[in-house]
């Protein structure tokens, strides 16, 4: 192992550095980069796309996605001249390369180019990248020969710019003519030469093996100390390609991404090259995984006594377990059941679930990084969790409200494909459920730090670190009470009538049945968020008494390293 590491450190990291600042390796990293802007406008113009299903007197996203990432291809045969050009200090010829580029890229791509210009050519796009570089290296190569060439003396009268056209002239004519020739004339297919060259590559990082080695050698090379843009040349134009591919529907072209047999073999390669890595992982740790690296530097054997002992006078503990069971089981209510009951029976479309969560899904999580990152950093965890249950309270008390007085219905313009109609009720949701999740995500979330507290606090009471005595307790507990979601659920569909089945699109829609699925959906959760208040008036572990019993932890692990 010793001198697998030497070889990586000493031979393999110096040479995979100097290829990292090849320049052409450079030059093309730094044209794809440039394209970004031109690659995330196109992104937001297909996002904008949906809106033409819902609305259709918009006019058509796809036009300026046509215009951006549809035409990626075209720009970077300028950008790679260019910026070659401008590593090479040419800079006289960069625009002019740059023209030429794109010139001999079209040439290449459509035969007819001369006369057609090839406007509506699919190469134009991301499918067309590794012509563009090719066509750009070619260039490039070209006006690098003729940079120091001139038809004139040094001392020549004729004004600079005059004699820059005219030096400028013989690799255009060369570039053109040669492309002409070779493409036009000669009838040689440039761009399918190109591509069947580079399809080999694109074949094997679209396949689920590849693209799992294609993961493996990033972060083996981020872990060399090499920044990953290395390999932009060689995975940006085949991503591009599948992106464009995948928008177009073609995924039998991209590795078979939408069949159910990608994803089987990609958890299996997964969950295989993940166990081996654990374990190795393991392997390096071991000779760190030392007692006095953690805790109070003492091992503490763990038997029932302390669990009971834990359990009874671990106040904290006691009351993060009330809160976060509690959560769970309002969270864990609300089943896949209840979900149809909610959009196929009472709204009227299954279809319906689906595109109102794709609408919410992004902005919670938006939304709960925002609330963790800033209310409990600033706040401290249990104000964290304090100000969490409340928000969440009033969003799940509103969408009660709004499901028990509102006609759920008007959610949609068509049943049959879930159409969203951007009515009051819809708006309201969608509000409603961003901000309700945002709140209630983040006293869900805050649970985890705050059993590591919960262990520290046992430090300070007992003077024993038992780091998995407390998750242990946590788990057992929060698995023990969200085991009974599945039951609440069931009792209140038996309640509303239906003994036999689950409510589905059909059945008929009472009030007590939209009271009961509201109940579900959102009063359990209430309950849960409740006792998150209970709990937190009685946890011990306010910002400031953490800072007291960290300092306290300090002297406890310094006292039991002189004993030792």
């Amino acid at each position: 192992m010793d001198k697998l590491i030497k070889w990586l450190e000493n031979s393999f990291a110096p040479k995979l550095q100097k290829i990292t600042n090849l320049t052409w390796v450079v030059v093309i990293k730094d044209s794809v980069m440039q394209l970004l802007p031109f690659i995330l406008a196109g992104s937001i113009f297909c996002v904008g796309t949906i809106l033409n299903d819902y609305i259709p007197a918009l006019p058509s996203f796809w036009t300026p996605f046509g215009w951006t990432m549809s035409k990626i291809g075209l720009m970077a045969s300028f950008l790679i001249p260019f910026n070659y050009c401008e590593k090479k200090r040419f800079r006289k010829q960069r625009i002019l390369a740059g023209f030429t580029g794109m010139m001999l890229f079209m040439i290449c791509i459509d035969p007819q180019s001369a006369e057609e210009m090839g406007q509506g050519h699919t190469l134009y796009g991301a499918n067309g990248m590794f012509v563009a570089i090719f066509t750009g290296i070619i260039v490039g190569l070209v006006f690098g020969a003729f940079a120091k060439f001139s038809f004139f003396k040094e001392d020549s009268a004729i004004p600079d710019f005059v004699r820059q056209w005219f030096d400028s002239l013989l690799p255009i004519m060369l570039v053109i003519a040669g492309g002409w020739l070779i493409v036009q004339v000669a009838g040689v297919d440039v761009a399918g030469a190109v591509q069947a060259v580079f399809m080999p590559l694109q074949s094997a990082l679209t396949s689920p093996v590849g693209f799992v080695f294609f993961c493996f050698l990033k972060c083996f090379i981020y872990s060399m100390g090499i920044s990953t843009w290395v390999l932009t040349p060689v995975d940006e134009p085949v991503k591009l390609a599948v992106i464009t591919a995948n928008i177009a529907n073609s995924y039998k072209d991209v590795g078979g991404y939408a069949s159910t047999q990608f994803f089987h073999t990609f958890w299996l390669l997964t969950a295989i090259v993940s166990g081996i890595f654990t374990l190795l992982a393991v392997i390096a740790i071991a000779p760190k995984d030392r007692p006095e690296f953690f805790g109070t530097g003492k091992p503490v054997k763990v038997g029932l006594k302390d669990y009971w002992d834990t359990l009874k006078n671990n106040r904290a503990i006691q009351m993060l377990v009330l809160s976060a069971s509690t959560d769970k089981l309002g969270n864990t209510a609300k089943t896949s059941a209840v979900q149809v009951a909610l959009f196929a029976c009472i709204a009227g479309s299954t279809l319906l679930q689906g595109n109102v969560t794709a609408l919410t899904t992004v902005p919670v999580c938006v939304l709960t990084f925002l609330c963790i990152s800033t209310l409990a950093t600033k706040f401290g965890q249990r104000k964290g969790m304090i100000i969490g249950s409340v928000g969440a309270l009033i969003g799940n008390g509103a969408l009660i409200a709004l499901w028990l007085l509102g006609d759920p219905t008007t959610m949609t313009s068509n049943p049959e494909t879930g159409a969203l109609n951007w009515g009051y009720f819809l708006i309201l949701y969608i509000v409603l459920t961003v901000l309700t999740g945002g709140f209630q995500n983040l006293a869900g979330n805050i649970v985890i730090p705050m059993t590591a507290d919960c262990a520290d606090y046992e430090v300070y009471r007992s003077g024993k670190y038992v780091p998995g005595l407390m998750g242990t307790l946590f788990s057992f507990v929060d698995k023990l009470v969200s085991s009974f979601a599945p039951m609440i659920a069931g009792a209140m569909f038996t309640a509303c009538g239906f003994v036999d089945h689950n409510p589905v699109m059909g059945d008929p829609v009472t009030m007590k049945l939209r009271i009961g699925t509201a109940l579900c959906a959102y009063g359990v959760i209430m309950i849960g968020l409740v006792c998150n208040l209970i709990a937190m008036h009685f946890y011990p572990l306010t910002k400031e008494k953490m800072a007291e019993i960290q300092d306290e932890v300090v002297k406890i692990k310094m006292a039991a390293a002189q004993n030792a």
